[in-house]
């Protein structure tokens, strides 16, 4: 079984538990609920998030799109390019690649040949469209802000679930994030350290690292601690492992 399909068991499993749990008497008064939340609320009630700093899309295979935040963005979405010397704002629409685009890579230079279909990929303003891909000292790069909202309104609900019921548990698994561009693994060590202080420094919270490089952690709380279980092994291999133990303990 791949990485994405134990992520996606495991997203279900999650989901079960929590339909079951908002099952009420035999009046059913909440029951189903959830289908009927605005969307705002149905974000904050999801009992997972996918916070990634993959461009190559492949969660969308898998999970809703309500599920994810890209935080650099997505190779198969694309955008106004603008102009080089970046004099203008590019124009703010977005747009999915069409499936139809296939792109000729030349194996020895890792470059494609774009002549023909650069018609096919311009903006209405008649500029070129580029990947929805934050680069470095990117000043034309289009955020997803929806997105972010919704995984903003989510980390805060779920601080403000563990706060209230000292029995809950969160976990944090974060898969092969190296140190060269940190932002998943500072992300995933601030979480751990607010929700640890936030929650009167319960143990409601575990960050689970796998990594086969750098699997540990400097962050002081997180040491001090004990809020970090380092799995250093590819993600691969330490998914299947795990899916191994939870469908023995289950």
């Amino acid at each position: 079984m791949g990485r994405y399909h134990i992520l996606k068991k495991w997203s279900e499993r999650l989901r079960a538990k929590k339909s079951l749990s908002v099952k009420t008497d035999q009046t059913g008064a909440i029951e189903g609920q959830t289908m009927k939340k605005s969307s705002s609320e149905a974000i904050i009630c999801k009992p997972f998030f996918i916070y990634t700093s993959n461009v190559d899309a492949h969660f969308h295979r898998m999970f809703d799109e309500t599920d994810i935040y890209e935080i650099h963005g997505n190779v198969e979405t694309w955008q106004c390019s603008g102009n080089a010397r970046s004099s203008r704002n590019v124009c703010p629409q977005l747009h999915a690649l069409p499936k139809s685009i296939q792109f000729d890579i030349n194996r020895e230079t890792m470059l494609a040949d774009i002549t023909d279909i650069t018609d096919r990929l311009q903006c209405g303003c008649q500029q070129r469209l580029r990947p929805n891909v934050l680069m470095f000292h990117d000043h034309q790069w289009i955020p997803n802000h929806l997105a972010e909202k919704n995984y903003i309104q989510w980390e805060a609900a779920v601080e403000e679930h563990l706060k209230a019921n000292p029995m809950s548990r969160f976990v944090i698994v974060e898969i092969g994030c190296g140190t060269r561009i940190p932002s998943v693994r500072k992300e995933s060590e601030v979480v751990v350290s607010d929700i640890f202080l936030k929650c009167e420094k319960r143990r409601q919270v575990q960050l689970v690292r796998i990594n086969p490089e750098f699997p540990n952690s400097d962050n002081a709380i997180i040491k001090e601690n004990d809020l970090l279980i380092s799995i250093q092994n590819n993600a691969c291999a330490s998914l299947q492992l795990i899916d191994e133990l939870i469908d023995a303990i289950n």
